[in-house]
Parts: C-alpha cells; sequence; structure tokens
C-alpha cells in the first residue's frame, strides 16, 4: 500500500469518525455518567447530612458515604460542602441489609451466600427543608464464598446501588 493511499483511507476515516461524533453531540447525546446528573432545582451544592443504617458493622457508615460521593462527584458538576453553603441536604437512608445463604448443597451446607442491601436517598431543599426529590428504594444483590468474603461482596453491592441511584437523576431519552 503506498502511502498516499494510506493516510487517504486514515484521513477518510477520521473524518467519518468525526462527523459522528458532532452529530451526536448536537442531538444532544452524552457519554454515560459525565456530567449528565439533573439535580432537583439546578442545585449544585450539595451536603451529606445524614447516613441512617441498620448494620452494625462498623465499616458501613463510611463506605456508604465513601460511595455515595464518588459515585455523584464522578458523574456530575458538584461540590460538597458545609450545611449552611449547601442547595440540597441529602439523607441517605439503609432499610435492609444482610447476609443469607443463597445456595445450599446436599447436607444442608452452604455454598454461596448472598449480601443484599435497600437504600434510598432523599434530597432536601438547604434552605428549607421540603423534600424535592426521593431515589424510592433501590435493592442490589451480591454473591460470596465463605465468610472472609463477606464484606467484599457487600461493597460491591453498595457501589452497585450507588450507580443505580445516579441512574435515577440522569435525564431519561
Amino acid at each position: 500500500m503506498s502511502r498516499s493511499s494510506w493516510s487517504r483511507k486514515n484521513w477518510s476515516t477520521w473524518w467519518c469518525v468525526s462527523l459522528l461524533l458532532v452529530g451526536l453531540a448536537a442531538c444532544g447525546y452524552q457519554l454515560h455518567g459525565r456530567n449528565a446528573l439533573q439535580l432537583p432545582g439546578g442545585g449544585k451544592r450539595l451536603y451529606l447530612a445524614r447516613v441512617e443504617q441498620p448494620s452494625t458493622e462498623p465499616w458501613m457508615g463510611p463506605a456508604l458515604r465513601i460511595a455515595l460521593r464518588e459515585e455523584l462527584s464522578r458523574r456530575g458538576d458538584i461540590v460538597w460542602t458545609e450545611r449552611e453553603n449547601a442547595d440540597l441536604s441529602l439523607t441517605l437512608r439503609v432499610t435492609q441489609y444482610g447476609t443469607g445463604t443463597s445456595v445450599t448443597g446436599r447436607d444442608d451446607i452452604t455454598l454461596k451466600s448472598q449480601a443484599v442491601i435497600t437504600l434510598e436517598l432523599l434530597m432536601r431543599d438547604a434552605a428549607t427543608g421540603a423534600l424535592v426529590w426521593n431515589s424510592g428504594p433501590i435493592t442490589t444483590a451480591e454473591s460470596f464464598r465463605g465468610l472472609s468474603a463477606q464484606e467484599g461482596a457487600a461493597r460491591r453491592a453498595i457501589a452497585e446501588a450507588m450507580r443505580r441511584l445516579a441512574d435515577r437523576l440522569e435525564p431519561q431519552f
């Protein structure tokens, strides 16, 4: 292949790809998870007021806070701030958390277990306290084998729940 035919072929490929990307952008298409969050009332400054969770696991509260902050920050142009500077005040509520047997063997020996979490996020107007958005219940489950893998499965279930929660804040096309 000659150099000139190779460069013409490359140039035409890049031209087509560029046109496609410009066309998608003009139609309002955005890559998933990139500044696509639509917070109620156009708020950008968030304050995480409370995390309510029934578990006695010492790692769970901090894990929930970190996962929520990371997922929302990754997906949107937001600022985490103090209560007095916030547009929205958030409450993350875990309504159910547990682990249990999902598969047993012939002799009722646990072969596989499951970590299940159900949570919801409430957003309130920081100035008035009025409820402006409720995610509704989000339930996720992750399987694991052996007690040493329980915390890892619970953390994966939390991460998946946060992804689903953020999905509910993205505009639907």
